[in-house]
């Protein structure tokens, strides 16, 4: 039996305010900067934190594109496997055999509960992505103990429900 969880598609894409945000402010300052300071002091910085913005901003603008306009923008537990196609950091297939364990985390900075599904062979999975979604996926493993995270925030499925199903496959409890 298949089950199929949708992607909370009214979710309000914090990541890309901060991401506009944070291009604003530097902006700002590089525009209305008094040359008051030498350039070599404070430009770089502005320089450096304005393209972090802009990679902050592109980053989540697309993934938020993608949750609003792919049809197929959801988790199938099936039979075989788990199919994550949830956002741009999403792995894809995944058999069950390659599931090594499953956790639930609260993050109290963002006040939310994670799924984090660990994987016998994570480089598997990251030698199909590009060079910069690889690298956040290595920084989830790092952070996490996963690569694929689920977060209930985008979902529309109860998390401990999710937890529950998954488990009831063989998955073991981490």
């Amino acid at each position: 039996m298949n089950i199929e969880i949708l992607v909370k598609r009214s979710r309000i894409p914090i990541v890309l305010f901060a991401g506009i945000l944070i291009m604003a402010v530097f902006l700002f300052l590089i525009i209305h900067d008094d040359g008051a300071m030498p350039f070599f002091y404070y430009m770089p910085l502005y320089i450096v934190l304005l393209g972090y913005g802009v990679l902050l901003t592109v980053f989540s603008f697309l993934d938020y594109m993608k949750t609003l306009f792919d049809k197929n923008a959801k988790l199938i537990l099936s039979e075989t496997g788990l199919d994550d196609n949830l956002s741009i950091l999403s792995c894809g297939p995944i058999p069950w055999s390659g599931i090594s364990g499953i956790s639930l985390l609260k993050i109290k900075r963002f006040n939310s509960y994670y799924i984090v599904v660990k994987l016998f062979e994570n480089n598997k999975y990251l030698k199909k992505k590009n060079f910069l979604i690889r690298y956040i996926l290595k920084k989830y493993i790092k952070i996490y103990g996963g690569m694929v995270v689920i977060s209930e925030k985008r979902i529309a499925y109860n998390i401990q429900k999710l937890k529950q199903e998954i488990m009831e496959r063989g998955i073991p409890n981490v």
